[in-house]
């Protein structure tokens, strides 16, 4: 089982997420399984659950569906995860939005992804980049932040950071 540093470490972007803990019958799945996506349909979540679905489906011989849940940053899915038995028949499809940035911004998220889950794979992975308009000109994060400190760029920079599992405070750039 992966720590929390590894599990961050490695992307942490998509890994399939199983809240059953308990030791499976040899008779399981004996009844549908429900995969939890908590974005919208049509997204890319969206592609890669349908994909992952049909192929359970064929593997474990029983019907894997597909519930797309969102709102509220994807926590309303990723909470019904949190809230649904633990007996392997609800799994879901966490992200780096879902189980790191909502958790923090939001203040009761009703879930915490260290105690509530349990990480079954890693799916995908995606980056996450940072993009600006054609009218700014700069050419890199450091460009842009001195740009920011400058006030030259109008428009205001807010970041934070954590090292080590401490926050730091980043505050507004500009």
């Amino acid at each position: 089982m992966l720590n929390r540093r590894q599990f961050v470490a490695t992307g942490f972007a998509f890994p399939m997420l199983c809240y059953a803990r308990s030791a499976l019958a040899d008779d399981y799945p004996s009844r549908p399984i429900t995969l939890i996506v908590p974005q919208a349909p049509g997204g890319g979540n969206d592609t890669i659950a349908q994909i992952i679905a049909q192929k359970m489906t064929q593997s474990l011989d029983q019907q894997v569906i597909v519930e797309n849940r969102p709102g509220a940053g994807g926590t309303l899915g990723t909470r019904q995860l949190a809230k649904s038995a633990a007996d392997g028949y609800a799994v879901a499809m966490g992200s780096t939005g879902t189980l790191t940035m909502a958790p923090t911004a939001i203040e009761n998220a009703g879930y915490d992804p260290r105690k509530d889950f349990a990480p079954v794979g890693m799916i995908a992975k995606s980056a996450i980049i940072l993009v600006v308009g054609p009218s700014v000109k700069a050419q890199s994060v450091q460009e842009l932040a001195g740009a920011s400190q400058e006030g030259s760029t109008g428009f205001h920079l807010r970041f934070r950071r954590r090292r080590h599992g401490k926050p730091l405070n980043g505050g507004h750039v500009c």
